[in-house]
């Protein structure tokens, strides 16, 4: 069985699996400041792209989740499937604000728990809208000017706007 199984498809499951698990535990950890998915896309991406350390962009993915531009600012064909995957498990409960109804801790390596916790002390009170702007500006983008990056990738993005370290 494990022959028929490449390693690229292992190591995609974990991480979907990890991603799952941030989904939760974001969704537990910030209760009444959960809002909708709009929110968590946002806060996804800045978990995977925001280095706390410099308070800047990175190159560098830290799930692997692909992110682009889309109608509100960045978006993830990715984090949505693991989202929605999530309700139809009966693990969120879908609606604004959606909330994690899964009783069950979720586990995360402390690396990835620490940076969660800290995307959450930084970001975790701003609305969507907010972080949608910030998300924006961060890619050196105007909310107006969106529309010209309409579907194009983070990575492409941040070597054409020179705003990542």
């Amino acid at each position: 069985m494990w022959d028929s199984i490449g390693m690229d498809q292992l190591l995609m499951s974990k991480d979907v699996d990890t991603t799952k698990n941030v989904i939760l535990y974001m969704l537990g950890k910030m209760w009444l400041f959960a809002e909708g998915k709009k929110k968590l896309m946002k806060l996804m991406f800045l978990l995977e792209y925001y280095n706390i350390s410099s308070g800047k962009l990175s190159t560098k993915q830290f799930l692997g989740n692909d992110f682009y531009i889309y109608n509100y600012g960045v978006f993830s064909k990715d984090i949505m499937r693991s989202i929605s995957t999530l309700i139809d498990q009966g693990k969120i409960q879908d609606g604004f604000p959606l909330i994690n109804i899964d009783s069950s801790k979720s586990s995360l390596e402390k690396r990835v728990k620490d940076k969660v916790d800290a995307i959450l002390d930084k970001f975790g009170k701003f609305s969507g809208y907010q972080l949608e702007v910030s998300t924006l500006k961060m890619l050196g983008i105007e909310p107006h000017e969106k529309k010209k990056y309409f579907g194009q990738d983070i990575p492409q993005i941040l070597n054409q706007t020179k705003v990542a370290e």
